[in-house]
């Protein structure tokens, strides 16, 4: 079973006391729990190694209660045991919240393994903290925009490489980066390929090589969503580190919209026919010369609709190590 087809079972079964929860062994862990709360939170609780002491988390989201003594008892035997758990609890029943916090959670539990030394656990626990808290701050992207770069990733010939690529650092001026291309990609929901850029974008260093993606996004009620893609890209994707990283961006990009990411669905195939990719070179651009020194964080709209565009087999494609996995 999945961890949200354990979780669903949960959802069935009786909460008669509020301290006293039923649970299931986390997929693949011999140790690890998730169970639920009176009101149908997911709360999962993680076994560790140590005994340091570390405040409690507290969060509009989501708390967490270190080194908790815990009685494990199975109904049909009389003895009962105790042991020490880390209590991480989601504070709202919302269900993109809970399917994110599902996911995440199981990731991180991949990552530091069945016996994490209590240290450890507190330091991926305090990064997941400060993911959940940008869950109060205004998106960095549109839904849109998320969306054609998961689409991206997600017809892609190698999901890895693409994601570990992908905003390779905070305040990259491309969305995918591999230290020697840079990729670049445009939505649009209008009937015109106009798309905004800023001159910097258009001005990568001499060495590199920059390709633009401009594709029609338009929604869609039989379409894909933001979660849709994400398991879609999990599921070709092998390392847990990678796996991780796309959940991190997709939590982090859509902020307060998280809520979002699965209920606007987008046309997938439409995406797929509109598809175009665009050697930067050829894309109208104004002159830096022409602009005078005292001007800075210059953006325009460009209409791409009689702009040559690269076909598969070019040579800028064919040679690159990151356009050719596209």
């Amino acid at each position: 079973m999945t961890i949200r087809e354990i979780f669903y079972k949960l959802q069935c079964m009786d909460r008669e006391h509020p301290n006293c929860y039923n649970v299931e062994r986390v997929p693949r862990s011999n140790t690890h729990k998730i169970g639920i709360t009176q009101s149908g939170c997911p709360v999962f609780f993680i076994h560790s190694v140590g005994d340091i002491s570390h405040a409690n988390i507290n969060l509009n989201l989501i708390s967490v209660l270190f080194n908790q003594l815990c009685k494990t008892k199975v109904p049909e035997r009389k003895n009962s045991a105790e042991s020490l758990y880390t209590m991480l609890e989601l504070k709202t029943s919302n269900e993109e919240f809970v399917d994110y916090f599902l996911n995440i959670v199981c990731l991180l539990l991949s990552k530091i393994g069945d016996e994490p030394s209590l240290e450890d656990l507190i330091i991926e626990v305090n990064k997941l903290t400060k993911l959940f808290q940008q869950f109060t701050k205004p998106a960095t992207k549109t839904v849109q925009g998320l969306w054609a770069e998961l689409y991206i990733i997600s017809k892609s010939k190698d999901t890895e490489y693409l994601i570990k690529a992908w905003h390779s650092t905070k305040n990259d001026v491309y969305d995918f980066n591999d230290g020697i291309s840079k990729l670049e990609i445009k939505s649009t929901s209008k009937e015109k390929r106009v798309h905004s850029f800023s001159l910097s974008q258009l001005s990568p260093n001499q060495s590199s090589s920059l390709i633009i993606a401009s594709l029609f996004v338009k929604e869609s009620g039989s379409g894909k969503t933001v979660l849709d893609l994400v398991r879609e890209i999990e599921a070709k994707t092998m390392s847990v580190e990678m796996r991780y990283k796309l959940s991190e961006i997709v939590g982090t990009t859509l902020g307060s919209d998280i809520s979002k990411a699965g209920e606007i669905s987008f046309d997938y195939q439409y995406a797929r026919d509109t598809l175009k990719l665009y050697d930067y070179k050829c894309i109208p651009c104004i002159p830096k010369d022409y602009i005078p020194s005292e001007l800075s964080n210059i953006h325009f709209d460009c209409d791409l609709s009689n702009v040559i565009c690269l076909s598969a087999d070019s040579k800028l494609i064919k040679e690159n190590t990151m356009f050719n996995k596209l």
